[in-house]
């Protein structure tokens, strides 16, 4: 899957099941949009007011499971196929040298690692200048965050939201 790749590509792919979904993802995926140069982007105001396009997905019992624009951009938790320091862990940051590139200047070159396992995903933040912050709290350079998928995760600026394949293909099967 492209780095380009929108959420409303994923959602035509839902009709092939959840195994070709999960096959064709290859990972969990980080979903969101990149702001502007020169404007802050906060998750909770920005991206519902960023488009018309933002629509609630509610799960059975009304609860509000996630915000979702086709528009966002799919970034999969993975290593890139020409990066094969460190094998279980994905590198995020500016640099197009690293696994997840999220071009944005208040993104270090090199952001956080996320250590993958068959367990959990682990972020760790990487010593960056603007800070890596998980579900509202900010790491400490170095301190790990098991990861779930809804988390919410913030780079700098760059908000993005954490989904495992087969809970993105339910709310994806669900997102009118």
């Amino acid at each position: 899957m492209s780095e380009s790749s929108t959420v409303q590509s994923l959602q035509l792919l839902t009709a092939s099941g959840l195994e070709a979904f999960a096959r064709h993802l290859g990972g969990w995926v980080l979903l969101g949009h990149i702001p502007e140069a020169g404007g802050e982007w906060s998750y909770r105001t920005g991206a519902v007011t960023s488009s018309k396009s933002v629509r609630a997905v509610r799960n059975a019992t009304g609860e509000l499971e996630a915000m979702i624009d086709i528009g966002w951009t799919v970034f999969v938790v993975k290593k890139a196929q020409t990066n094969t320091t460190f094998a279980q862990t994905v590198l995020v940051g500016r640099s197009s040298t690293n696994d997840v590139v999220l071009a944005h200047s208040s993104v270090s070159k090199l952001h956080a690692r996320i250590q993958l396992s068959r367990d959990c995903l682990v972020l760790s933040d990487a010593g960056s200048s603007n800070g890596t912050i998980v579900n509202g709290d900010q790491l400490r350079a170095g301190e790990g965050a098991t990861l779930a998928s809804g988390d919410l995760l913030r780079f700098g600026s760059v908000a993005l939201q954490l989904f495992s394949p087969d809970v993105l293909w339910s709310i994806l099967t669900r997102y009118t």
